[in-house]
């Protein structure tokens, strides 16, 4: 994966674009695997 968007629209019609990519992205992307890991030891423990 080479960039991660999100998209948004509020209820009187803002649209916003947040567009991730390059270094930023690949620290999000560790971020959430450390969560992953973290969820998945927590419930090994239970």
């Amino acid at each position: 994966m080479e960039a991660g968007v999100i998209l948004l629209c509020t209820v009187d019609n803002l649209f916003q674009e947040f567009k991730i990519e390059g270094a930023e992205l690949e620290m999000y992307q560790n971020l959430f695997l450390g969560r992953v890991k973290k969820f998945y030891e927590m419930k090994n423990i239970s």
